[in-house]
C-alpha cells in the first residue's frame, strides 16, 4: 500500500488549508477489456478532521511494475517503494477524478494524483 498526501489545499471557514490523504491499494489481475474502469475507481472514505480528507483507491496503477531497461524510459518520474525497491508508476492516472461523498451526495470532491488541480478549481472556502 502507497499513501500520498496533499496539503496547503484552498482555505477552510476557520483559516486552516484543506488537505487530502489517498491511500492506493493494488489490485491485480484486472482484464481492461473486461472493466469499464481499469485503474479502478477513488472513493471518499471520510473527513478525518475538520477540512482532513482521506480518499481510498484500489487500482492496478498501484501494482508494482518492472524497472526500466536503459532503452525503455517511464513516462513520469516513477514512486520507489523504500522498503521492497519496487517501482510504482502512476502516469496513466494523471486526469481529474471527481469523487462522490456517501453521506452526502451533493459534495463532490475534484482530485488528480499526479498534480495540482490549480485554478482549474473553484474552491468555495466554507
Amino acid at each position: 500500500a502507497l499513501s500520498i498526501t496533499y496539503q496547503n489545499g484552498g482555505l477552510c471557514g476557520n483559516g486552516a488549508h484543506r488537505s487530502t490523504k489517498i491511500n492506493f491499494q493494488c489490485l491485480q489481475n484486472i482484464d481492461p477489456k473486461k472493466t469499464p474502469f481499469p485503474l479502478g475507481i477513488p472513493m471518499y472514505a471520510g473527513e478525518t478532521s475538520h477540512c482532513h480528507y482521506e480518499i481510498n483507491w484500489t487500482s492496478s496503477a498501484a501494482c508494482p511494475v518492472k524497472p526500466p531497461s536503459s532503452t525503455q524510459q517511464l513516462c513520469s518520474q516513477p514512486l520507489v517503494d523504500e522498503v521492497t525497491g519496487e517501482i510504482i508508476d502512476f502516469a496513466q492516472m494523471n486526469k481529474v477524478y471527481a469523487i462522490a461523498d456517501p453521506s452526502n451526495p451533493a459534495n463532490k470532491y475534484l482530485i488528480n494524483p499526479c498534480q495540482s488541480l490549480g485554478a482549474a478549481c473553484n474552491v468555495d472556502p466554507s
